[in-house]
């Protein structure tokens, strides 16, 4: 059909509107940010790229996109000291910066020679510049995006000094997003291949970095090389294993056909055919740049790494190119950020750290408030923070010196904030970013080459320090922690020889990051006096035996070295290791020659000696290749031959974080309790932050403050949150409350341990509050423990006592149980009454936590109000009899043999027990013997006065007879430290079984007086057999008594029975529990006055009111039920046997 003249006219109008549309313009921009040998600032690029439509006028048809590149603007902007001025060489060079390492510029790093040389075209740069800060140039001889991009690629600068200055060229990742992922590879190929790609507009880019060498000293090879996808069906065990046997799919979501294939035209290249775009990959014998290659690849696009399907880069074998080498998961490696948070000394605030890869830059943000004229310096130091023992005890003096792994003397470094960063400490934070002098906040972003999140001398782990001017004193101080990352902890603990602990710490979800390695503290606990040092170590295979105290053939049955890669062990293989460090090149359990040799104390004024403090990338603690579970073996090089060169060892066990949970309210002196919910506190390691879930309803406006108190709440009273019941507020440094800021302004150690108001603001007018809460200032972890203790609501109204709740441990049973014991003090001719309680949890693969000890003591009688102190208390090997009553000092408690020692402290010399007190302490628990508690926990006991409670970080309750409290007897010593002993009990078992139970009352009825006439009937103490305040009910109009009983202690299903027996029968002829040398009085009481509910003189009386008993039994239920009820009178308490008829609406 014939086009009319009208529809010709309107189309060429839309031809010259496509002709001249305006074209869009896309910028990338790339920066480079030095700062070394004297020269500072950034160098950028920017490329313009626009795109433009046209119109075909003689078809009126089709229409064209032409895109357009710019020239590429170059600004350099740098800032030279003056010593450093001159020309310049510069240009690009062929592979990205690895920031972990120390000479990162070096050209074995980053190549010989430069792929684009700008003094060819650009010429030399002249620096500084007169009147011109900025150079402004621009070339066409570099591209910004596409196959031969710059970016991902260093730039160098050389100039009077020839020294090299370089940076990674990258992109704003704020507005070119850059997501990194590693394939790493370690047995019989080891070393890393990264894929970094960026995204711009629709497009994207990956950049393929790949160094990658032989274990096993073969010559070198050239691989063909592929990406592979899972099966969606394939196990975590197949992805997750060592095997590459179950991978079948080539990784092609284009589904291309791969036809015409080849290195010039990888575009028509199946995606995860590596080989075909861009040749096989070179495999080193050994590590150097020759074994390294960079790629761009434009035609890839990764997926998520962390769906239901894993990627695997296959390579195959070089002899036979059909079938599969090794093969390495590609795994998303996250943003690493860290930060150190303040919350000392009034600074608030964060110096937080980010680092995309070791091939970018990290960049530090500070951020602090609270700073004042007197705060100057902060470096990073080399070890973390340790845990606050006692009040005037600085921790901050135990963090180590700066970091400084390069040897910079910061004698000749520049004042703050004027030379370039590798003129300073690593860990010279001020030196490189300026002082805090005269400044109260601080906001301020650098980016700073110098400091790496990865790696050898990553600084995740360490600490951060303030200090005070003029004179250098340790403000404050905290740690270095990831943010956003689970960690899993590992502790390997020696006891004998050598007492200390090595702390091992890893990302929970990744095997393949970053280990932070830190030796706490190692010193001889035989009774050796001379320290020793060049100790090698080494992970071994096995967790080790009783060998570890062999005077021959010592940890043998720790077997080998654990090598599970099978790296080759000759020498011209395994030289590399030793020589070089290269890590992949060790064995996995080589430590000495991975990290470095240890050394040993012999008295723990030297314990700071000993600390070192690692980063390994390649100490797996999960998966295939974890070290949890094996062991540890320190060499001794000088050893005599008979024993062999094992000196001490020990099994590597997991750490489980501390959880602590109080929800189980009580009222004081009301019921039911006021409040609900609950408050939760978990903390990692004792050197971590610990979390506060505040959780609580009920409030109704009339609360004020909540405290953690000195004591665990009992349930048998009547007020049990009194300060007789509780105590007062858990405060162990003494801290003087009047100083302590308003509450929620200050920082946590302006306030006592247990303020919790104080520091995390009040509940005035406040019916509920949820909130998480970071406290820096209440342990979870040690000595000073709330484990065990109470919290206690205040009501604003004169600061009453309102409600309170015992801290108890809080574990998932699936995972762990808790173990309690008893040591009770109830013989009725004994010389101390009252018990000490212990309470560990214990998870199924044997690791544990500390064990909390309650201890209340009196003098015997009901009456006896003597006080005394002083006492020692310790742990004897065996369990006492009737020996516990004798009246003759000298033989009492003597069937209790010597005091437990399981791990042979002072062997060597048993008798110098001037050296032993010396060593054993409370900052040195492991130096002690497990039995001698007031050495341990430097608490000694007083008896008829406050209870106690305390934590104890090596008191086991689980194991063999060999190393289990459970079954040995407690010792307490005589007042003011008198040797004697004054009493003694067993530990043993301490269950609780809860019942309830149904009384009919008399007139004048006292529930207090009945309880104790039952305790003296069945002759039990009355923290065996007690009730819940609470759960006490009155039912059928006052004829009965309803109330909740515990029976504890190793006699409790006993204690329930005998109860079950007295109260129906009336009688009981002998006491439940069995006292050796006791022999009870024949005139003794034994008939109980009182009958359970449901006798025949009163049963007409129930079932006339069922009614009232139904109720009792189903307050609350919102259905109307009827109920026929028949009684039956056997056991413990009466059971009720209740028929529903629920009536449906």
């Amino acid at each position: 059909m014939m086009m009319s003249p009208r529809h010709r006219t309107w189309t060429f109008l839309v031809i010259c509107l496509l002709a001249n549309l305006p074209r869009q313009c896309q910028c990338l921009e790339l920066f480079a940010h030095v700062s070394q040998h004297g020269v500072r600032g950034v160098i950028s690029f920017k490329q313009s790229e626009s795109a433009g439509t046209s119109a075909d006028a003689a078809t009126t048809t089709t229409t064209t996109t032409t895109t357009t590149l710019s020239e590429v603007q170059i600004k350099v902007n740098l800032t030279i000291s003056e010593d450093y001025a001159g020309e310049y060489s510069w240009g690009i060079y062929q592979f990205p910066i690895d920031y972990t390492v120390q000479d990162f510029c070096d050209s074995r790093m980053l190549g010989r020679r430069p792929i684009v040389n700008f003094d060819e075209h650009l010429g030399k740069l002249m620096l500084p510049t007169e009147n011109q800060p900025v150079i402004e140039l621009s070339t066409s001889e570099i591209l910004l995006r596409g196959k031969d991009s710059i970016w991902g690629r260093s730039l160098v600068l050389v100039g009077p000094s020839k020294a090299r200055i370089c940076a990674t060229i990258l992109p704003d990742p704020n507005q070119n997003p850059l997501k990194v992922a590693e394939a790493r590879f370690t047995s019989p190929i080891a070393g890393s291949v990264w894929f970094t790609t960026m995204s711009f507009g629709d497009g994207v880019e990956t950049k393929i970095f790949s160094n990658l060498f032989h274990t096993q000293g073969t010559k070198s090879t050239a691989n063909d090389w592929k990406i592979y996808i899972s099966d969606a069906l394939d196990s975590s065990l197949d992805v997750n294993g060592q095997s590459c046997d179950f991978l079948q799919t080539l990784y092609d979501p284009e589904h291309r056909s791969g036809e015409g294939c080849s290195e010039d035209d990888p575009g028509k290249c199946r995606e995860g055919d590596l080989t075909g775009k861009f040749g096989q990959v070179r495999v080193g014998k050994t590590e150097s740049m020759f074994t390294k290659a960079y790629h761009n690849d434009v035609d890839i696009t990764l997926p998520e790494l962390d769906g239901s399907q894993a990627l695997f880069l296959v390579l195959f074998d070089a002899d036979h190119q059909d079938s599969f080498f090794t093969c390495a998961k590609l795994r998303g490696i996250p943003v690493r950020h860290a930060r150190a948070g303040f919350m000392e000394d009034g600074i608030k605030g964060e110096i937080s750290f980010k680092q995309m890869s070791p091939f970018h830059p990290t960049t530090t943000l500070v951020h602090l408030t609270g700073l004042n004229q007197s705060t100057g310096g902060f470096h990073v130091h080399e070890y973390p923070v340790p845990q606050k023992m006692e009040a005037d005890n600085n921790r901050c003096l135990r963090t180590g010196g700066h970091l400084n792994p390069f040897k910079i003397d910061k004698s000749v470094s520049p004042k703050p904030g004027q030379g370039s960063f590798d003129k300073y400490e690593v860990g010279d934070l001020s030196g490189k970013y300026g002082s805090f002098q005269d400044q109260n906040v601080r906001f301020d972003e650098f980016i700073d080459p110098t400091l790496s999140l990865f790696g050898k001398w990553s600084i995740v782990g360490r600490s951060i320090v303030i200090h005070e001017i003029p004179v250098p004193h340790r403000l404050a101080c905290t740690n270095i922690d990831l943010v956003d990352r689970e960690m899993l902890t590992a502790v390997a603990e020696y006891t004998y020889p050598i007492a200390g602990r090595i702390i091992f710490r890893q990302e929970l979800e990744d095997p393949f990051s970053d280990t932070q390695v830190f030796v706490e503290s190692l010193v001889y606990s035989d009774g050796s006096k001379n320290g020793t040092t060049d100790h090698p170590w080494h992970v071994h295979t096995a967790i080790p035996g009783k060998d570890y105290f062999n005077w021959t053939g010592r940890c043998l049955s720790a077997m080998d070295h654990f090598n599970p890669y099978d790296v080759s062990l000759e020498d011209n293989v395994y030289n590399e290791c030793r020589n070089d460090h290269t890590p992949y090149r060790c064995e996995l359990g080589d430590l000495a020659n991975k990290l470095g040799r240890l050394s040993v104390a012999g008295r723990k004024k030297n314990i700071q000696e000993t600390l070192r403090f690692y980063t390994d990338t390649n100490l797996p603690l999960s998966g295939p290749t974890g070290i949890i579970g094996r062991s540890i073996v320190i060499h001794d090089d000088k050893a005599p031959e008979h024993r062999g060169d094992r000196m001490a060892c020990t099994g590597i066990y997991r750490q489980y974080r501390h959880k602590a949970v109080a929800r189980d309210w009580f009222g004081n002196g009301v019921i039911p309790p006021p409040v609900d919910g609950k408050l939760e506190f978990i903390q990692d390691t004792g050197k971590s932050l610990a979390h506060t879930l505040v959780d609580l309803q009920g409030l109704d406006e009339e609360a004020y403050a909540y405290h953690v108190h000195l004591i665990p709440v009992q349930d048998h009273l009547e007020f049990p949150c009194t300060g007789d019941a509780v105590g007062g507020h858990f405060n162990p440094f003494d801290y003087d409350a009047s100083a302590s800021p308003k509450p929620g302004e200050g920082t946590p150690d302006q306030y006592e341990i247990g303020d919790l108001s104080g520091k995390y603001g009040s509940l005035d007018g406040k019916n509920e509050i949820r909130g998480i809460f970071n406290d820096s200032n209440l342990p979870l972890f040690g000595l000073n423990s709330i484990v065990g203790r109470s919290i206690v609501i205040h009501k604003k109204f004169k600061a009453e006592r309102w409600a309170c709740a015992s801290i108890g441990w809080g574990f998932d049973p699936d995972e762990a149980r808790e173990i309690k014991a008893v040591a009770s003090f109830h013989h009725p001719n004994g010389f101390a009454w009252g018990y000490i309680r212990f309470s560990q949890v214990v998870y199924h693969d044997g690791s544990s936590t500390d064990t909390s000890i309650v201890v209340r003591l009196k003098h015997p009688g009901k009456t006896n109000k003597d006080f005394t102190s002083g006492h020692n208390w310790s742990i004897w090997v065996n369990p006492v009899g009737h020996d516990a009553s004798i009246k003759y000092e000298g033989a009492r408690c003597t069937a209790a043999g010597y005091r437990w020692n399981p791990t042979f402290i002072q062997l060597a010399d048993p008798n110098d027990h001037g050296f032993y007190s010396e060593e054993c302490g409370p900052d040195n628990p492991l130096r002690c013997e497990i039995g001698d508690l007031s050495g341990r926990l430097g608490t000694k006991l007083s008896v008829g006065g406050r209870a106690l409670v305390i934590n104890d970080v090596n008191l086991p309750l689980t194991g063999d007879w060999f190393k289990n409290a459970i079954g040995k007897s407690i010792i307490i010593h005589g007042p003011d430290e008198s040797p004697d002993r004054m009493a003694c009990a067993n530990i043993e078992e301490d269950k609780d079984i809860v019942k309830f139970a149904s009384i009919e009352v008399k007139s004048r009825f006292n529930l207090a007086t009945f309880m104790e006439e039952v305790q003296a009937i069945m002759g039990v103490p009355e923290w065996f057999l007690y009730l819940d305040a609470r759960a006490t009910k009155t039912l059928y109009n006052g004829k009965c008594i309803k109330i909740r009983l515990h029976f504890t202690g190793p006699y409790a299903n006993k204690l329930e029975q005998d109860f079950a027996f007295l109260l129906r029968t009336g009688r009981l002829d002998k006491p439940s529990i069995p006292i050796p040398g006791f022999v009870p009085d024949p005139l003794r009481k034994t008939k109980l006055g009182y009958k359970e509910c449901g006798s025949d003189s009163i049963k007409n009386q129930i079932i006339g009111t069922s009614n009232d008993l139904y109720s009792s039994l189903s307050a609350g239920n919102s259905c109307a039920p009827s109920a026929n009820l028949i009684f039956a009178t056997t056991g413990l308490i009466t059971i009720i046997l209740v028929r529903l008829f629920i009536h449906s609406n």
